[in-house]
């Protein structure tokens, strides 16, 4: 009978022990947010460590990128226009700027050590982001003659880091994608890229734009070595 009791007893236990690869994310989320709270400045050790534990750092998924940010932990441009939060990379375990505006949803992450450095490099893509938002319907053409073979291009690495899009989150999308080995793809793959994040679109435009260039001045060459 006793014997009995000890196994059912065990059972229980067996049935409320907790996963193992759960215990591993929670020890490894909270050594993260020990981490990046110990950048905080000005403040004690005793602070740093209630900090780690507190509502003031906050986990987030945004533009591929999951993080933790200290909203404690913020640089103001002057103009007051923009605020840069420290925040570390939740796969990687690396400092970042994550530099946001008032009223707009998403941010921009920027690897540059100085905050002031972070906002200057927002504030560039930002100008960008609306030029190209002013030709959008182009974009979105572009997107459909990609589909249907109306036109046909490579789409490089480097098309997308010359993009007003962020390097941080171009490199967790290639990721998620499995594409982070991959150098070039085609026009339509970046159209139906577009489709699963519409922020692609900014790299189809900008994979076109260096495209048409470089047929110009292929043209342009073939006319002078003809004369």
């Amino acid at each position: 009978m006793q014997q009995m009791t000890f196994q059912k007893s065990m059972r229980r236990r067996a049935t409320f022990r907790r996963p193992f690869w759960l215990e591993r994310l929670q020890n490894r989320s909270q050594q993260l947010r020990q981490k990046i709270a110990f950048q905080r400045p000005m403040i004690s050790l005793l602070d740093r460590e209630l900090l780690a534990i507190s509502d003031d750092i906050v986990e987030e998924r945004e533009n591929w990128i999951r993080a933790f940010v200290d909203y404690g932990h913020a640089i103001e441009c002057p103009n007051g226009q923009a605020t840069a939060f420290r925040a570390l990379d939740a796969s990687e375990g690396s400092l970042f700027w994550l530099v946001r505006r008032e009223g707009k949803h998403h941010g921009f992450h920027s690897r540059a050590v100085d905050a002031y450095d972070a906002i200057d490099e927002a504030h560039a893509a930002w100008q960008c982001r609306r030029q190209v938002r002013q030709d959008w319907a182009f974009g979105e053409r572009l997107m459909r003659d990609s589909l249907l073979g109306r036109i046909q291009f490579k789409v490089r690495i480097e098309d997308a880091h010359s993009s007003p899009l962020c390097g941080m989150g171009i490199d967790a999308f290639l990721t998620r994608m499995r594409l982070e080995h991959v150098r070039e793809i085609s026009g339509r793959m970046a159209a139906i890229l577009m489709w699963i994040d519409p922020q692609v679109g900014f790299v189809l435009y900008e994979a076109h734009r260096r495209s048409t260039r470089e047929v110009d001045r292929s043209d342009t060459g073939e006319r002078v070595a003809a004369q």
